[in-house]
């Protein structure tokens, strides 16, 4: 008996490159027509369809950083925590060596903190959409000949932190030694009522690795032609 079709959005399983431990992204979503699919699955793509999670690629050109240096504390960017008021002005990222060929200066970085870093073009696109409670923290990006690249980059800090995870329909396991954490994502699906429908950008709560974007805000990124930016499914991510 054939198999009932997926529906929505097709995409590539999501890991980390073999002996890198950068994050590896899914190919590009892409806009596709709702095919018939289980009741199940497509209850659990209505819920979520409004959202995309953000993530970055590199290809064979773009540059890959290493983590962010000289910022004490940085884990608060990830859970909500305003860090705009005497960010430090050398916090800077640096090319990952294991990568020399690739130089190529990206819109969206690819990072081994898998956080949202932007090009000066791409914060203005987006600031220009004026969304909520989110900062943008300057960093530099140095080159593997140890210079400033002459580009400036930006973190992406949403300071929304949502409680929007549906635990009964998702399937996660949270961090035995962090309780507040999620460590395992196989399905993750959303409560769409618990999200403010003006919400442009956020981060679910229990998920700090995730930065969630509205559909439309993510449509008009891609359609800007932003190099290495990158949009997964929310039923499609996996940590």
């Amino acid at each position: 008996m054939p198999s009932t079709p997926r529906c929505g959005i097709t995409r590539s399983r999501w890991g980390r490159s073999p002996g890198t431990g950068i994050p590896e992204p899914r190919a590009r979503w892409r806009r596709a027509s709702w095919r018939s699919c289980a009741e199940g699955d497509e209850e659990t793509a209505q819920m979520s369809k409004g959202f995309v999670v953000w993530e970055s690629e590199s290809g064979s050109k773009l540059c890959v950083a290493n983590g962010l240096k000289n910022v004490p504390d940085q884990y608060e960017i990830k859970r909500g925590v305003s860090r705009a008021k005497g960010f430090p002005e050398d916090a800077r990222f640096e090319m990952d060596k294991r990568f020399p060929k690739q130089v190529a200066l990206p819109d969206s970085l690819r990072n081994l903190e898998g956080m949202v870093v932007v090009s000066a073009r791409l914060k203005e696109f987006i600031e220009a959409r004026s969304p909520r409670s989110v900062e943008y923290l300057p960093v530099a990006l140095i080159n593997h000949k140890n210079r400033d690249c002459g580009q400036q980059y930006h973190v992406v800090n949403p300071l929304e932190i949502v409680d929007c995870i549906d635990q009964d329909a998702s399937k996660i396991e949270f961090n035995e030694i962090d309780p507040t954490l999620i460590a395992i994502v196989k399905r993750l699906v959303f409560k769409q009522k618990a999200i403010p429908e003006d919400l442009l950008l956020f981060r679910p709560k229990y998920l700090e690795n995730a930065v969630v974007v509205r559909r439309d805000l993510a449509e008009a990124i891609e359609g800007g032609k932003f190099t290495g930016v990158s949009f997964t499914e929310i039923d499609k991510y996996r940590e």
